[in-house]
């Protein structure tokens, strides 16, 4: 039988917070749902946490995230603090875990919002020409009920989607 507890705090709106910055910790980043859909534990204790490192409106990193968790992902960095280890058991076991909560968050947003988070970075990077990049955003608000998702700041401009894509595009580039 799998016991896990989250100890954390939520804020007004249910969302947990991180005991790191105090911030919204969003589903799939967080470090502790990780282990619960990794599910090899009999006991899991953890409190929420972002599991990378999380920026805030303006781009600046405002959380560092949890850099001995994240290590074990493709892609991170090794956690090099003082005191730090790496075990390679950890690895399959943190990757399948992060896996799962990432499969399950888009289900989630999918039936949610219409899309998920893959889905709109999928479609907006299939835009070759403005009217194209239009295009797919009038289709993202209207797969929405008429609105962005709440994840398309994040997922188009923190980023870097936008930039990149407008890079691309032989009208413009994008802008600052």
């Amino acid at each position: 039988m799998l016991v896990f507890t989250v100890i954390t705090e939520y804020n007004d709106k249910g969302k947990p917070l991180c005991d790191k910055c105090r911030t919204p910790v969003p589903d799939r980043n967080n470090a502790a749902y990780v282990g619960l859909y990794a599910g090899n534990a009999t006991c899991f204790t953890a409190s929420a946490r972002h599991l990378l490192p999380w920026y805030d409106i303006e781009g600046e990193k405002s959380c560092e995230g949890s850099p001995s968790t994240a290590q074990y992902l493709e892609g991170q960095p090794r956690d090099v603090r003082p005191g730090s280890v790496y075990h390679n058991h950890m690895e399959l076991f943190i990757r399948e875990g992060y896996r799962l909560l990432q499969e399950a968050c888009a289900k989630e947003e999918h039936e949610r919002y219409g899309m998920s988070e893959e889905e709109v970075a999928e479609l907006m990077r299939k835009s070759r020409r403005v009217d194209e990049w239009s295009a797919n955003v009038e289709a993202i608000k209207h797969n929405c009920h008429g609105i962005f998702p709440p994840f398309w700041f994040r997922v188009v401009y923190l980023t870097g989607l936008q930039k990149e894509i407008f890079s691309k595009f032989p009208e413009c580039s994008a802008p600052g």
